[in-house]
């Protein structure tokens, strides 16, 4: 028998556990599945009977060593054993390894192959099931906390089944989202948009009799599809939010930002320095500061001029 500790996981198939021995299991070398089967049973059947028999199990336990695959297209390989001796496949628990490998982050959504030792096994992990069973769970540890905090305590098993639900919860995997937005606001300065006043208007509730809807009871769940749209129409609305300003005199403001502040910018002494002796992270960086001394200048002369049209204006009329 293997020495040390033995890691598992238990699961179950509507009912059916299955217990995968993760490590501590035997060397049972690199041959063939079928081959390390008959290892397993001449030389290691004390660690079969100790896993999956009393006191640790039962004779409704399927347990499940996972090893190296010879096939290469399989994400693990897997021998299949009970209270009385070794299975070639067993259906719930290959369902039982497949969640244990997404559990354990293995595995993600998709086609996966498990080699036994009677072939290789092709299962499929449905992400919209996982987020299904999620919420579910999540549905039914909130309506029985509440039911169970103003009703009589009647039903052991729920009160097991909510105990247990809200330990695994925090265990379960989040679906993973791609992020179709991934490079899109590295590529846009946000710090040139500004946040500007649409409308206001108060928020109240009526003063009037109303009935507030119970907490739903259903769970259910799915991975939500990505809101898309095309590229042209996403920045069409963002400018036409965030972008557009009503300039007085649009051509001068046109001349500004087009060559006067890129000369301005250009001819900084700081900036040219960094562009010639510097790498590519801090010229950027001393491009932004001179960008930043530029627009302060223009601002300033622009407030000195205003300043002094108001006092000019302020002596001829007194």
């Amino acid at each position: 028998m293997s020495s040390g500790r033995i890691h598992v996981i238990d699961s179950h198939t509507g009912g059916e556990p299955t217990r995968v021995v993760i490590s501590g299991g035997p060397d049972l070398g690199f041959d063939s599945l079928s081959v390390r089967l008959e290892r397993f049973r001449t030389e290691f059947d004390d660690f079969r009977s100790a896993v999956v028999n009393e006191p640790r199990g039962s004779d409704a336990v399927v347990g499940a060593l996972l090893c190296p695959p010879v096939d290469e297209s399989s994400v693990t390989g897997v021998i299949f054993f009970n209270n009385v001796g070794y299975l070639g496949m067993c259906g719930h628990g290959t369902i039982g390894v497949i969640a244990t490998l997404a559990y354990l982050n293995r595995i993600g959504p998709g086609s996966h192959h498990i080699e036994t030792p009677v072939g290789v096994v092709e299962a499929q992990l449905d992400e919209d099931g996982q987020v299904e069973f999620k919420a579910n769970a999540k549905s039914f540890t909130r309506t029985y906390d509440f039911l169970a905090s103003i009703l009589p305590y009647t039903n052991a098993e729920w009160e097991k089944l909510s105990i247990f639900l809200n330990f695994l919860i925090p265990k379960l995997p989040a679906p993973k989202e791609e992020d179709l937005s991934k490079g899109i606001l590295e590529a846009i300065d946000m710090d040139s948009y500004r946040v500007e006043v649409r409308a206001a208007m108060p928020i109240g509730l009526a003063d009037a009799d109303a009935q507030v809807e119970p907490v739903p009871t259903s769970g259910g769940g799915r991975v939500p599809e990505p809101d898309l749209d095309r590229l042209s129409n996403i920045l069409r609305v963002f400018n036409d939010q965030f972008g557009n300003i009503d300039w007085k005199d649009a051509d001068k403001i046109r001349q500004v930002i087009a060559e006067e502040i890129p000369t301005k910018v250009a001819a900084d002494k700081a900036y040219q320095n960094a562009m010639q002796h510097s790498d590519k992270q801090n010229a950027r960086i001393e491009h932004d500061k001179a960008l930043q001394r530029v627009l302060v200048e223009l601002l300033s002369d622009h407030t000195e001029l205003s300043s002094s049209s108001a006092t000019t204006q302020r002596s001829r009329s007194g």
